[in-house]
């Protein structure tokens, strides 16, 4: 297979608000300890603002003697993630509760209870964890008010004065658990997709629209030897509409013109593929799923409770395998926070290992030939 010298990279991120400078850092500062660790070399240059609606940089990738000219193209959709991320407590609070009704609702929280128990842990996580400490501040509360009156003989103004207090207390521990514990991101992002599966994001489809625009004017203009989309997370989601968007528009999208894959990682597909008012998006994925001149590989790593793995073999299934990415130590380390593992597809490992984010990207292999002899094949659990 012809190698790779000119590629064009279009990227999707998450639900996350921080937006195009974050994720060059991140692209920055996690290909360069790749590099320490892989031995190939990858200058990253400035970010540059191309308009509303992209940034980019350039990767210059020198693998084994071989250059690669990489074009990183970073599709922003961060002011809608904004306009959607509730900042206030009473709002977050109101929020969980309203979210995990309506996946219960739909019949979602049992689906993903008998398919996915992690994922059902994640779509529950925010809401028990605030009955809990509500339970807790209320049962403290009590105790301490009797405590104070029975036993310390207090006026009972006082020991209900007392009890709030230490109500009020328990319940101003939450930044500390939100701090350690990050059971908010995951919550918002799951608000997002079924907000997204109601078709209540406005201005949501004009994006995805002029997402697949770009992407066919690419393809059409036949300048770079792959087009690569890359999604993370809930931009998972997004990329596949958007794929099914530029088949619509360009149905020889592969065929003619550049070859295109796509690479997603860490999604969750089956969580909106299965709300029974997601129909559209349902739709959308059977246009990629039959467009096979796409190479779609979907990447997920079972210990990472906020993905969800489409079913293969189309998309082919993939696991980074990142326990062989890092010591023992450190990969329970890694399990124990979630939002870091997730965000792991993105970064560097520790060691060598079965996945290389960088050279996958940015190397001079194709991604079909990225995966054609991979170790990673299955999604097997790995403790």
């Amino acid at each position: 297979m012809t190698a790779v010298r000119r590629r064009k990279i279009f990227y999707i991120s998450g639900f996350d608000p921080r937006g195009a400078a974050f994720y060059h850092k991140l692209f920055c500062e996690e290909a360069e300890k790749q590099s320490l660790v892989s031995g190939h070399a990858l200058e990253v240059g400035r970010r540059k603002r191309d308009g509303r609606l992209s940034e980019h940089w350039e990767v210059i990738g020198h693998f084994s003697g071989q250059e690669v000219s990489n074009d990183y193209v970073f599709l922003r959709w961060d002011d809608l993630i904004r306009r959607h991320w509730t900042r206030t407590l009473p709002a977050i609070v109101a929020e969980a509760f309203s979210t995990v009704t309506g996946y219960a609702r739909s019949g979602m929280l049992l689906c993903a209870y008998r398919m996915r128990m992690a994922m059902f842990q994640t779509l529950v996580y925010t809401s028990v964890l605030m009955t809990v400490l509500a339970l807790a501040a209320l049962g403290l509360g009590a105790l301490a008010a009797w405590g104070a009156s029975a036993a310390l003989g207090w006026a009972l103004w006082a020991a209900l004065a007392g009890g709030l207090v230490t109500m009020l207390a328990v319940l101003f521990t939450w930044p500390l658990i939100e701090k350690s514990l990050n059971p908010l991101w995951a919550s918002r992002a799951t608000t997002f997709i079924l907000e997204q599966s109601h078709s209540r994001v406005a201005g949501l489809d004009d994006k995805l629209a002029a997402f697949a625009d770009q992407i066919v004017a690419a393809a059409q203009a036949a300048e770079h030897d792959e087009i690569m989309v890359v999604a993370h997370s809930s931009g998972v989601q997004l990329a596949v509409s958007t794929m099914a968007l530029a088949l619509k528009k360009y149905p020889e999208l592969g065929q003619r013109g550049a070859p295109v894959s796509l690479l997603t990682l860490g999604g969750s597909i089956p969580l909106l593929a299965l709300l029974p008012q997601a129909q559209f998006f349902r739709e959308r994925l059977k246009v990629l799923v039959e467009a096979r001149q796409i190479v779609w590989v979907d990447v997920n790593q079972t210990t990472d409770w906020v993905c969800w793995a489409a079913p293969g073999p189309r998309p082919l299934p993939r696991s980074p395998r990142i326990h062989t990415l890092f010591s023992a130590a450190r990969y329970k380390a890694l399990k124990r926070d979630q939002l870091r593992l997730h965000f792991q597809y993105l970064m560097a490992g520790e060691q060598a290992g079965d996945y290389d984010f960088f050279a996958i990207t940015c190397g001079p292999a194709t991604l079909a030939a990225s995966f054609s002899s991979s170790r990673s094949e299955s999604a097997a659990p790995h403790a």
